[in-house]
């Protein structure tokens, strides 16, 4: 079902007004509750956790996985449920420019040519190019979310209408069985669910509509309210190591991360062994956010033309 605008600003709007009547002022935290999503793109955090890494600074981090996302997750962070919470460029874009007030604190997934996030088909759809696309079903996790825009942008760049093209709204754990049933021609999945389609022959990749537009994307990263960001730098600091620590233990011991990997995201291990590891990215570069806030305005996701650097703590 697409989501209107006019519904999620609605969504937004209530975000302000509960912020309003609430007049949060945040004081220094010495614990830290962190939101992830169900996806690798947080590794680095769930072994920070499972490894003791994310108590060892004097401040105490919580990770937690959460089905939240969008504007939930915004409400969860104004309530201060939740400090710390993983989001998309599109999400954060269309907040902010809402009158909500949220920064980014560090980086999480980025789109390399080295873990492909490509565009899936089914056999029978006889998708070879964008072209063939036209007048075909393709099943996005969110309609005006970041990988629908960027296959929009794709799409475009391609010489392709985005608006030949039907998009359906459609849940990762429901893509493969709605490929099956050919209710979808194509799916823009991630991780693990990419993997397992293609392994199972339900679909065939079709090309990768992230890299082939633009060489590092950024895909992920973790945001905070402006308030709590300014009342807690050394939190921040502290969370930024944290991930490096992830990050350099993931690549000295890619098995135990797998391993922890699998308990995480609650799938067999011969499962995640075949899983590529996301590239990630702590800093994030105002480039990289620039990208998406220009892709916005050009698909009408949003209206402004914001700097990237102030929405970046540094």
């Amino acid at each position: 079902m697409r989501v209107s605008v006019a519904a999620r600003l609605c969504a937004l709007v209530v975000l302000v007004l509960a912020d309003t009547a609430a007049a949060q002022s945040p004081g220094p935290s010495n614990k830290v509750v962190v939101a992830t999503g169900f996806a690798n793109d947080y590794l680095a955090t769930w072994v920070a956790q499972d490894r003791g890494f994310a108590t060892q600074r004097g401040i105490a981090f919580d990770i937690t996985l959460s089905q939240a996302t969008g504007t939930d997750l915004a409400a969860s962070l104004y309530a201060n449920n939740v400090q710390i919470a993983q989001t998309t460029a599109t999400t954060f874009a269309l907040a902010n420019e809402n009158g909500l007030d949220l920064v980014i604190v560090a980086g999480a997934g980025i789109q390399t040519e080295v873990n492909p996030r490509q565009v899936l088909v089914r056999p029978a759809a006889h998708i070879k190019s964008a072209k063939d696309f036209a007048g075909k079903r393709v099943g996005t996790p969110g309609i005006n979310g970041a990988l629908d825009i960027m296959f929009r942008k794709w799409l475009a760049v391609e010489g392709v209408d985005p608006k030949s093209v039907n998009y359906v709204e459609t849940p990762m754990p429901r893509m493969a069985d709605l490929m099956k049933e050919a209710q979808v021609d194509a799916v823009l999945p991630v991780e693990p669910f990419r993997t397992r389609m293609i392994q199972a022959g339900v679909a065939t990749p079709a090309g990768d509509y992230i890299t082939s537009v633009n060489k590092v994307t950024l895909l992920s990263f973790y945001i905070s309210t402006r308030k709590w960001a300014e009342a807690n730098p050394q939190a921040i600091a502290a969370f930024r190591d944290l991930l490096k620590e992830g990050e350099d233990y993931v690549k000295a011991h890619p098995d135990d991360a797998r391993a922890i990997e699998a308990k995480y995201l609650k799938l067999p291990s011969e499962i995640v062994a075949q899983l590529p590891f996301t590239a990630t990215e702590v800093e994030v570069p105002p480039s990289r956010l620039q990208f998406w806030l220009d892709v916005c305005k050009q698909f009408g996701v949003t209206k402004d033309d914001p700097d990237a650097a102030k929405f970046i703590v540094k």
